[in-house]
């Protein structure tokens, strides 16, 4: 585990982070880790849940996340053009 104070900025922001749940993770956790990245520049998070097998996707300006199932196709074209993440193709 990584140990950040969250204090000081970021010397390297991600465009795109992706984090998956884990059965530990408290929604509070989370959504304050959400608040930092945005916080610090970061422009997307996706956000996969494999015991819903699906994703949650989060911009800095939008309202809510969008809720994708697990036949969910996941992209980001202005941060990572041509790729896209199929969810059917995670799940085992």
């Amino acid at each position: 585990q990584t140990i950040i104070d969250k204090n000081l900025p970021l010397a390297l922001v991600p465009d795109l982070v992706i984090e998956i749940l884990s059965p530990t993770d408290h929604m509070l956790d989370i959504q304050d880790r959400i608040m930092f990245d945005f916080d610090n520049g970061v422009k997307m998070i996706w956000l996969i849940d494999p015991d819903r097998r699906g994703a949650l996707v989060y911009t800095p300006h939008a309202n809510r996340p969008t809720r994708y199932g697990e036949d969910g196709v996941l992209s980001a074209p202005d941060i990572l053009p041509n790729f896209e993440l199929h969810l059917n193709t995670i799940w085992v």
